[in-house]
């Protein structure tokens, strides 16, 4: 699948101005130095700015959402459903297994990352 991430972006700029229209292919896309990823029949793609191939990061029969790059671009924190609950999970850009970082009853939404002087950045989600 190739895709242009300035069309990515014209996409995800107009989603106010469409109403009650029906979502986008693209979904909830996230900006690194060198890529974009998004979400994508309910799986994270990632495309490099300049353009190309999208590459698919998850594959699992839950749902990924809510990406968002860790400060130094090579981590990518996202909600996943995987066990009936929203947790957050830490995946590298160039894929590979999910790492679950939070797992209780509650729901977590990842929002961005926030900092700690010992532990460097770190996903937060709303509380």
């Amino acid at each position: 699948m190739k895709i242009d991430w300035k069309t990515l972006f014209v996409a995800w700029l107009s989603l106010p101005l469409l109403g009650d229209a029906p979502p986008l292919l693209f979904q909830q896309p996230t900006l690194s130095r060198d890529f974009v990823v998004f979400v994508h029949a309910g799986d994270l793609w990632r495309v490099a700015r300049s353009g190309g191939d999208a590459v698919r990061l998850t594959t699992h029969a839950g749902r990924e959402q809510h990406p968002s790059f860790s400060p130094d671009g090579h981590t990518i924190a996202f909600t996943g459903e995987y066990d009936g609950n929203a947790d957050v999970y830490l995946i590298p850009v160039e894929g590979g297994i999910p790492a679950r970082l939070t797992s209780h009853p509650g729901a977590d939404v990842v929002i961005g990352w926030g900092s700690r002087r010992a532990t460097g950045a770190l996903p937060v989600c709303p509380e």
